[in-house]
């Protein structure tokens, strides 16, 4: 629920929405799919990433809350490659489940 969507209809990795900066907040996201926050999720503060390693989601259900989480690169507001306090989130292991907690996380 953090960026307002409640579920996700596909991933994406290879900074699919456009380039990121190279300073990444998590990678190697790991999660369940239950989770209320890719935070919740086994994760690793450093990376080995770099501007084409960003973690994309195309979400559904859009409602908006107020969580410095965002998507940035898509051509609508429910996909884009996703960012937590500015910094993108590395694709590495990232799959649906990891979506669907982002997705929640937006909303």
């Amino acid at each position: 629920r953090m960026l307002g969507f409640s579920s996700a209809s596909n991933t994406t990795r290879g900074s699919h929405f456009g380039s990121v900066p190279s300073n990444f907040i998590m990678d190697n996201v790991n999660c369940n799919g239950s989770e209320n926050s890719l935070f919740d999720c086994p994760h690793d503060a450093s990376d080995n990433c770099g501007p084409t390693d960003g973690a994309g989601v195309v979400c559904t259900n859009i409602t908006r809350i107020n969580f410095p989480i965002e998507l940035r690169g898509g051509s609508t507001s429910n996909e884009g490659n996703l960012f937590i306090y500015n910094l993108p989130v590395c694709d590495d292991y990232w799959d649906l489940r990891d979506a669907y907690v982002a997705c929640r996380m937006l909303g």
